[in-house]
Order: C-alpha cells, then sequence, then structure tokens
C-alpha cells in the first residue's frame, strides 16, 4: 500500500521527505521495523519512542511519524520521510486498521471489559461459540494456534493482524479481552465491535487511573465512544446490573446500540437466575432468558461464575445460538488456567488470580460457603510491587477475615523491597486481629514464595481448602528488573510427587 493513500484521511505536516512510498509495514517499536516500515513514536510512560527514530531507521524504516520534536538532526537521513501528527497514538491504531484492510469488519467482534471476569467469559464464550478465536490475558488463539500474550489487549497493528490471520483460518468470531489500559491507550480504536460486555468494576489501576471516576470513564469508552463509532449494522451491550457500576453505564449508552442485562435474581433482566446450586466440585443453574430457561450443569465454582455464566449465555443468544447448544456446551468440563483451578485432583487446593481487593473478597466468601463444617481455608497471597499500595492494607484485612490461616508471601515485588510491600499488607492484617477477625497466631510471614505455598499444604487436611491467589496462570515472578521463572501450580505439584 502507499504512504500516500495510507495517510488520505490523517491530518499530517510533512517535515521531511515524500509520501510516494510503498509501505510494507508498521511498527511503535523500532526493534520490530524492517525495510519499507513506518515507524510510529509514541511517548510511553517508561521511554519516549522519539529517542528510537534512528535504530529504527537502521532498522529498515524508511517513513517516520512523530508528534514532537524528534530529538535528532533529520536531514541527515538520507530517503527518509518525516511526518508531523498530532496524537501518535491515535494515527497508529488508525494506520493499523487500514493496514490491514479493517477485519474486523468480517467477523463477529465481541468485546469484555469489566474488573474482573474477563478472562473467564471469554473461555466460556470460546466453548459455546464455534470457529472462534481469543484475544486476552492468558494468550492469543484461534484452531491449533497459541501466541503468547504480550498485554490483555495488545497494539492495535497486533489486533488487526491477528484478526486478519484469524479469518483466513476460518474462525467466525473473535472474542477479545479489552482492559482499561487497552481503551485508554486507544488499542480499540477503530474497531468495528458487534457486541460490547460489561462485568463489574472495583477498585484495581488506581496507580494509573487515579481514580475509581477515571477508570470507570475509561472502561465506559469501549460503550459510549467505540461501540457507538462501529460500523455494524447491529450493535449490543451486555451490562451486569447487579454492579453499581453497571448501573450507572446504563444510563450513558448511546441510543444506537441496544442494551441487554443480567442479573443473578433481578426479573427485569433479560436473563437471570431462578434456582442455583454451589457446592466444591460443580455448580448447577436454571437460568430464564426470556421465555426459555436454561439448565447448566458446570464444574466452574462460586457465586461469582454465575454472573460469567449469564453474561456468556446473553452474549451467545445474540448471535443466534441455540439454547440446546449452549447447555450442551456448558455441561462440559471447562478448564481456565488461574482461575480458582483445582491444582490436584481430589483436593481441595485452588489456584486463582484474584490480585485485587474486590476478587480475593469474593473467592474468599464463596469458598467459605462452600467449606465443610469443620473444614479451614488457609490462603496464601501476596501484592505486587511498584503498583497500586493502597490496595495492600484492603486485602491484607479481607484476606484475614476470611481465612482460618494466612500466609502472607511475595507476589512480583518487581522492583519494590518484597518486606515493605508485605507491611503494607500487615497493615491490614493486624486490624482484622484488632477486631478479632483472626487469632495473631494464625498467620505467618514467609517472603519466599515456594516456602510460603509448601507451608500451607503442610498445614492442610484432608478436607481444608487451601487457596494460593494473585498470580493464577502467571509462570514467573518479577524480581528487581529480572523475569524468574516460578509457577503456583506446578509448585503445588510438586510438593505432592516428592512427599
Amino acid at each position: 500500500m502507499k504512504l500516500l493513500e495510507l495517510i488520505s484521511n490523517v491530518k499530517y505536516e510533512i517535515l521531511f521527505g515524500n509520501t510516494d512510498i510503498e509501505i510494507k509495514g508498521i511498527s511503535c517499536d523500532s526493534r520490530k521495523c524492517k525495510q519499507n516500515y513506518i515507524f510510529v513514536a509514541i511517548k510511553g510512560f517508561e521511554s519516549d519512542g522519539h529517542n528510537y527514530i534512528e535504530n529504527a531507521v537502521n532498522n529498515g524504516a524508511n517513513v517516520i511519524i512523530c508528534e514532537a520534536k524528534t530529538g535528532v538532526d533529520i536531514s541527515k537521513f538520507q530517503n527518509i520521510t518525516f511526518l508531523k501528527v498530532y496524537d501518535t497514538r491515535k494515527v497508529y491504531s488508525y494506520l493499523c486498521t487500514k493496514f490491514y484492510n479493517n477485519p474486523s469488519k468480517n467477523i463477529n467482534l465481541i468485546g469484555i471489559t469489566g474488573t474482573n471476569g474477563k478472562t473467564t467469559i471469554s473461555y466460556i464464550l470460546e466453548r459455546i461459540i464455534s470457529y472462534s478465536g481469543v484475544i486476552g490475558t492468558i494468550n492469543y488463539r484461534y484452531g491449533d494456534k497459541i501466541l503468547k500474550a504480550e498485554n490483555t489487549t495488545p497494539m492495535s497493528c497486533s489486533i488487526n493482524s491477528f484478526i486478519k490471520d484469524s479469518i483466513l483460518n476460518n474462525c467466525k468470531t473473535i472474542i477479545m479481552e479489552v482492559s482499561s489500559h487497552g481503551i485508554y491507550l486507544e488499542r480499540v480504536k477503530y474497531l468495528d465491535f458487534d457486541i460490547a460486555i460489561f462485568t463489574n468494576l472495583t477498585s484495581e489501576h488506581l496507580d494509573f487511573h487515579k481514580t475509581m471516576e477515571d477508570y470507570f470513564n475509561a472502561k465506559k469508552r469501549l460503550f459510549t465512544e467505540i461501540l457507538k463509532e462501529s460500523n455494524k449494522k447491529f450493535k449490543y451491550a451486555v451490562v451486569n446490573i447487579d454492579d453499581y457500576y453497571g448501573k450507572k453505564l446504563i444510563k450513558e449508552i448511546p441510543s444506537n446500540i441496544k442494551t441487554l442485562t443480567y442479573s443473578l435474581n433481578n426479573k427485569s433482566a433479560d436473563i437471570y437466575t431462578e434456582d442455583y446450586n454451589l457446592t466444591l466440585n460443580n455448580t448447577t443453574i436454571k437460568a430464564v432468558l426470556g421465555n426459555k430457561t436454561v439448565e447448566i450443569n458446570t464444574n466452574l465454582i462460586g457465586e461469582h461464575n454465575i454472573y460469567n455464566i449469564l453474561a456468556s449465555i446473553l452474549a451467545a443468544s445474540i448471535l443466534k445460538i441455540d439454547v440446546k447448544h449452549i447447555e450442551t456446551a456448558l455441561n462440559k468440563k471447562i478448564i481456565i488456567p488461574g482461575r480458582l483451578e483445582r491444582a490436584v485432583e481430589n483436593k481441595n487446593i485452588f489456584i486463582d488470580y484474584a490480585h485485587t481487593p474486590d476478587a480475593l473478597e469474593k473467592v474468599l466468601i464463596n469458598l467459605n460457603k462452600l467449606k465443610e463444617k469443620n473444614s479451614k481455608i488457609i490462603t496464601v497471597f501476596g501484592c505486587g510491587g511498584d503498583r497500586d499500595w493502597s490496595k495492600r492494607s484492603i486485602m491484607g484485612y479481607c484476606a484475614a477475615k476470611y481465612s482460618d490461616f494466612l500466609v502472607v508471601t511475595s507476589d512480583n515485588p518487581r522492583t519494590e523491597e518484597p518486606l515493605q510491600i508485605i507491611d503494607h499488607i500487615l497493615e491490614g492484617v493486624n486490624q482484622a486481629i484488632n477486631e478479632g477477625e483472626i487469632d495473631k497466631k494464625n498467620y505467618r510471614v514467609i517472603p519466599d514464595r515456594k516456602d510460603a505455598i509448601n507451608m500451607s499444604l503442610k498445614l492442610a487436611k484432608n478436607q481444608d481448602i487451601v487457596l494460593i491467589a494473585g498470580k493464577g496462570h502467571e509462570d514467573y515472578q518479577i524480581i528487581g528488573k529480572r523475569r524468574i521463572y516460578f509457577s503456583d501450580i506446578e509448585t503445588v505439584k510438586n510438593f505432592f510427587k516428592e512427599s
């Protein structure tokens, strides 16, 4: 594609060079540039793409798009075109979408946003919807192809390239986890969504968004801006009306979007439960969807997973998928890595990604409802470093309140001192002790995560529940600037192999 055609709807200023150039690719990573590539210089939060222009040129880029002084003498580059635009993030997303001929217009595109539940819903929908692909936290996949996840919501070129490839491989639907970062950083701008799902909103990423209102405003853009501007003929919002922010969102959804709702027991919702039963091994649900009844018997446990299932059923119904097909799909075993994943068969040891106060509280409340009368809940968790520190004491309090024994350990400390993170957690634990929620004898601090997990397993009796929270599917720890291989589930399996 010619550069002039690619930028035909972009406002730009030519600083140097010309636009009659053939373009073979686009990147905002100078290391990935090749011959006849456009390099788009984006100001990041840790580094500025404008500082890597020379590297991009050395790697083959012959067009540079920037939004400020480049920091280099552009006249020294031979046969290089420099264009200046107002917002390189938006321009990057626009160019990527156009370069790949906007593949999202040719496929069903479902976006899932909210604090918790995105990954689980993506797995449930993937099970229900034939010929579907997924872009999400754990990986990006369709058919037999699995790609490592760069981010929950990747950069625009990765999204468009993935969608184009999936269509060529007979995919009919893409299910995408849409993070607040992905929305705020314009990664999903210009995509043509058919359906957007809102799960819930609780405290997370406040190191980035600063306030809950800012966090909500980022999330709602999926509905009020991106879905609104989608070129699909029929557009749908699927919203949890049991959530405070879900109720708030409904009032702001544009009129060109049809809004459908789900609830645990609010009969005004488009889908709700008439009855359900929870155990540590399975969940049975009888849901009402319009004039139809949907009956599910799933291995997914906990009340929060009922919400995930209801959202999935409602989204599937929009795609005209038969209720009997939905029941058949969901009555088979579904394994969702790191989401209340049973680590060892026939033992109540669960690995869960819960890394927010709300997620941790919900999973512990659910486990308390499901445990046998004399059994105990032993929880192992920590908090990530270089992230929102305000949630640490809240999570410490929550973990202490709903556990019979607590082991406080490290998560991904990154560049923070692990014991400093633990001290923040202990503020909440000590509050729980002072309020009589837990005895001071019933918690330990073990900074080494492997040792912490092993101790919890040694303490647990047959009917006890062990919850290892915070990292879920992740197979690494970030200590300092290093990423070190570490897997919670592998640590548990090795414990039982060696014992």
